[in-house]
């Protein structure tokens, strides 16, 4: 049931509520992070990175960086802090479920309302996304940069099948400006986003 919920919204909760269930927001979304501190630790390359990638952002005239998530803000503020992210390198904005009400990732809108927010055109931006939904409406609907950091949520979304695999690889290299294994990867696999 989590995989076609999940399926349908990208959203597991959005996805629940479309197929009747009644769910309280908060009561799930404390339920499905539980534990996450057992799960989640600091990775120092991931860190160095979001901070090299804040400097530089920072040092742009506009620069702004902010972190978009389908879940609670509540919800991101306590991943970062398993994760020891400081939550400053996020300063101008972070935007999840309780910002975007009845939007979310994939849906244009949910982009767009964040970016009328920070004052930006979906143009300018550049977006570091996990899920190949996501990264097809940023770069094919509203003209973003793409980093794609590849992992579990692009194997749920293939769903199997090496053929599948296949054709859908092909269109992720075609569609993300960049794709790693990891956020930590970002300075060696392209060193220009610091310039």
């Amino acid at each position: 049931m989590r995989k076609e919920a999940f399926a349908k919204h990208n959203q597991t909760l959005k996805g629940l509520r479309s197929l009747g269930y009644e769910v309280d927001h908060d009561e799930f979304t404390e339920f499905v992070r539980r534990g996450m501190y057992e799960y989640l630790s600091r990775d120092e390359r991931v860190n160095e990175t979001l901070e090299r990638l804040k400097a530089t952002v920072s040092s742009k005239k506009n620069g702004k960086m902010v972190l978009m998530t389908n879940t609670a803000e509540r919800q991101a503020r306590k991943c970062l802090d398993a994760l020891s992210i400081d939550e400053r390198l996020f300063e101008d904005g972070i935007y999840g479920s309780e910002f975007m009400g009845d939007v979310a990732k994939p849906m244009p809108e949910a982009f767009q309302v964040v970016c009328d927010d920070i004052g930006v055109s979906p143009e300018e931006c550049i977006m570091f996304e996990d899920s190949f939904k996501n990264l097809k409406t940023c770069v094919s609907v509203l003209g973003m940069g793409a980093v794609f950091i590849s992992g579990e949520t692009l194997e749920m979304e293939l769903g199997g099948g090496k053929e599948n695999d296949n054709d859908a690889r092909g269109e992720l290299n075609a569609v993300a400006n960049v794709v790693v294994e990891s956020i930590g990867d970002l300075f060696e696999v392209c060193p220009e986003l610091f310039e």
